[in-house]
Order: structure tokens, then C-alpha cells, then sequence
């Protein structure tokens, strides 16, 4: 049975929501659009903002839908409704589960722009058998988390013809704001619920692990090669010309998912994975190394994280508020992630693979504007296109690639040439380099 929508944008409301709905209205301007959240009134006056902003575009040409995560049944209705939903309500470890349970189980698509680990696999713990059950593909951190990382490590390994000699990728992030970097409270929220709950995250990997040998999935990844390594106490980066710090978002978390799916269901050869971002002077990397540090021990407490709390501005630098960036200093941002993949020469080196390093590298980056509000509404909106558009293109892939229904990372769900297109058109570019 044909659904009223296609895409419901749900936390439209919200800061990053209003940016999401009207990069869906640009990208789909003759798509059944509906724009959801817990007051008409709220969700109404946004509709008119982004309409008058998106020309061509009418207020009639948007449906208003009221959900609450609190009120199952406006979600199942919502879920019902759609074909896809973008969740934009964060922190997704309080508000997530409930969107993300009514589209496994009613058989509609969902995409989020989540940053937090803990909720990601717990929610593939809970419904991945639900989800493929029913036809329904969830794919989280579809942001900028995690989309340049898990996407850029897929397209740095293709560019050896041998996918099984390569040993390892190491991701930089660069982030360039010429009127000052800045973001939202809800992105530094999320981030000290997630350094609090790390007990939780272990706990969940625990069951996963147990979860994957019942269904013939166990055994440790089949890697080659040493890992990347923490940096030095100074840790200065030729190769980057920068110092390089260890990156704390999801990355390496959603990559590492990506290249157990890779080796055990796809049977492809995995890879070795590491993330950082990178500071050009001493007088930031020093800045960041104590807000880390300061960040790391207080989220550990109650008393500390209510502190961290209640002054974002003061423990951040300036870096997080509740009134977020302006648009001025949005326009003037941009990130470059570059990567360095590393590959053995011949399959006669990479039998010595435990005691040599690989000796081969090449490099790639994704370039792309302002991170946090502009390429991430251009991640989830491409994503959610592609879910219900590009079923051909998945089919293709062929190699336990072709998914039909379940619970995945943005690689596993989305890496094929189309959707690097979509993303292309809205300048966000994956690009070969030289060393």
C-alpha cells in the first residue's frame, strides 16, 4: 500500500533539524515531504522559515505530522505514514530508540545523524533481526559522523587493485573556520553522556559479541599488519605538516563495525583503522589537550557533568552554546578529512605481515563545507535519497552488500558510486592526492 510521504524530517524543530529540512526541500522539491515534531505550532512556524528560504517552494508543499517519542502510538502512526525518516532528536541515547523501534517494526527506513556509539550498537543489538524482518534498513551516523570516516576508508582501500594487501587507513581531520569555530549544545551534550557511559558501551559489545558466535559471526577480525598507534607526547605529523591528536567522536567506532561486517558476513578483507584531527600551532594543541583532559575527568562524575552542563562556554573555550554558530561563521567553515592507506607489496611481504609494517601508501581526503549543520544536512538528506532511491545500485554490490532489511553503518548500506555522485553535487568531494 502506497504511503502518504516519503521522507519525514522528525525534529525539525531543532537547530540542525531546520537545516536537514531545508536541504530536503532543495535536493527533493517534488518529493511528499512532511516536517514532524511535538507542537504544530513550533513545527508550522519552521515550515514557514525554510519555505521562504527554498524557492519554488510552497507552504502547502510540506505536510505537518505530530509525533512525541513519549507517545507510541503518534510514532507508529508517524512510521506508517513514511516511507524513510531523518532523525534529528538528540541526544539520541534518551530520545532515539523510540523512532528508530517503530520504523523496524512497521518496515519504514530511518537515518539519523547520531554521534554516539553506546546508542548505535545497542540499537543493532535490539533491532537488527526486527528491522530485516520487516524490510526495514536502519542506518545511524549518518552525519558527519560518520559518513567522511566510514565512506573514506572504503574509497581510500579501492584504490589498491588488491583489496588484501591492504593493511591499514589513518584518517586527519582538518577544520577550517575563518570567523571562529562553534556548535550547538546538543552536540556537547551528547558527547558527556557518552564519556559517562562508558561502562554501558562495554556492557553492549559484551552482548554483540555473545550475539554474533550464536549466529556463527565470533572470532577475532583478520586484520594484517600492526594498528595505528597513539602519537607521541608532542605529537607532530610530517606528513600532515600539523600536530595530531587522537579524534574522540565515532569514527573509529562505526569504521571498526564496517570492517568486522566487511570480513565476517561480506567476506572482504578487512582493514585497520585510526582517527585523528590535526591543530597547525602548539598554543591549540595545548588548549585542546587540557579542555580533553578537564572534559575526560569531569564527565566522570555527576557533580562534574552538571557542571559541564550548566557552562558549556566556560569548559569548551567558546566552543559550544546554546545559541550555536551564526551563519556568518557557518559560511566561513569547511573540513578536509585526508587519509593515508597503507598496503603491502605482494602477498609474499604480507606473509611476514605480524613483524613488517606495510611499505605501500597512498592518499585520499574528502573535502566539504561547514561540518556540523551544512554537510551534515547533505549527508542524512543524500543518505535518506539513496535508501529509497538507489536499490538498484545496492543490488549490485553483490558480496552480502546487496541488504535488503537490518541495522547498518553508512558503508554497508550506502558505498556505491551514485551516492559519492549525490554527494559531489553538493560539494562535498572524495578526491585522490598525492604523498
Amino acid at each position: 500500500m502506497a504511503r502518504q510521504h516519503d521522507y519525514v524530517v522528525f525534529g525539525c524543530t531543532g537547530f540542525t533539524g531546520e537545516f536537514v529540512l531545508e536541504e530536503m526541500l532543495r535536493l527533493n522539491p517534488k518529493g511528499k515531504i512532511a516536517a514532524a515534531g511535538r507542537s504544530h505550532a513550533k513545527v508550522e512556524a519552521t515550515v514557514k522559515r525554510v519555505v521562504g528560504r527554498v524557492e519554488g517552494c510552497q507552504i502547502a508543499d510540506v505536510a505537518i505530522v505530530v509525533a512525541d517519542v513519549k507517545d507510541t502510538q503518534s510514532m507508529t502512526n508517524m512510521a506508517k505514514s513514511t516511507q524513510l525518516i531523518l532523525n534529528c532528536v538528540g541526544p539520541f541515547r534518551f530520545f532515539g530508540e523510540p523512532v528508530v523501534k517503530c520504523c523496524a517494526e512497521n518496515g519504514t527506513h530511518y537515518v539519523d545523524i547520531t554521534g554516539e556509539p553506546e546508542f548505535m550498537e545497542r540499537m543493532y543489538l535490539k533491532y537488527n533481526d526486527v528491522a530485516k524482518s520487516n524490510g526495514s534498513l536502519i542506518v545511524n551516523a549518518c552525519g558527519f559522523d560518520s559518513i567522511p570516516a566510514d565512506l573514506g576508508c572504503e574509497f581510500a582501500v579501492q584504490q589498491f587493485k588488491d583489496r588484501q594487501l591492504v593493511s591499514k587507513v589513518e584518517s586527519f581531520l582538518f577544520m577550517h573556520a575563518e570567523k571562529g569555530g562553534s556548535a550547538h549544545y546538543t552536540t556537547y551534550e551528547c558527547a558527556i553522556h557518552g564519556f559517562a557511559n562508558q561502562g554501558e558501551l562495554k556492557q553492549t559489545r559484551q552482548q554483540i559479541k555473545a550475539m554474533d558466535e550464536q549466529n556463527g559471526r565470533g572470532g577475532a577480525i583478520s586484520t594484517i599488519g600492526p594498528r595505528p598507534k597513539p602519537g607521541d607526547l608532542i605529537p607532530w605529523n610530517k606528513a600532515m605538516d600539523a600536530y595530531t591528536l587522537p579524534f574522540p567522536g565515532s569514527d573509529a567506532s562505526v569504521v571498526r563495525r564496517t570492517q568486522l561486517y566487511m570480513d565476517k558476513v561480506a567476506g572482504l578483507h578487512p582493514v585497520n583503522f585510526g582517527a585523528s584531527f590535526c591543530v597547525k600551532s602548539t598554543l591549540y594543541l595545548f588548549i585542546t589537550s587540557i579542555v580533553g583532559m578537564v572534559f575526560t575527568f569531569l564527565a566522570k562524575y555527576e557533580f562534574g557533568r552538571k557542571l559541564l552542563l550548566d557552562n558549556p562556554k566556560l569548559f569548551s573555550f567558546g566552543v559550544f552554546s546554546h545559541e550555536g554558530p551564526t551563519i556568518e561563521q557557518i559560511h566561513a567553515s569547511s573540513f578536509e578529512m585526508r587519509m593515508i592507506v597503507s598496503a603491502y607489496d605482494s602477498h609474499a611481504a604480507m606473509k611476514d605481515h605480524k613483524t613488517k609494517a606495510p611499505t605501500i601508501k597512498k592518499m585520499i581526503r574528502v573535502i566539504g563545507p561547514e561540518p556540523g549543520y551544512i554537510a551534515t544536512s547533505s549527508f542524512i538528506v543524500c543518505s535518506a535519497l539513496s535508501l529509497v532511491e538507489d536499490g538498484k545500485e545496492r543490488a549490485k554490490r553483490g558480496n552480502g552488500l546487496d541488504i535488503q532489511g537490518g541495522v547498518y553503518t553508512p558503508a554497508v548500506a550506502l558505498f556505491h558510486e551514485k551516492f559519492i555522485q549525490r554527494l559531489a553535487k553538493r560539494n562535498i568531494k572524495f578526491e585522490t592526492m598525492a604523498i
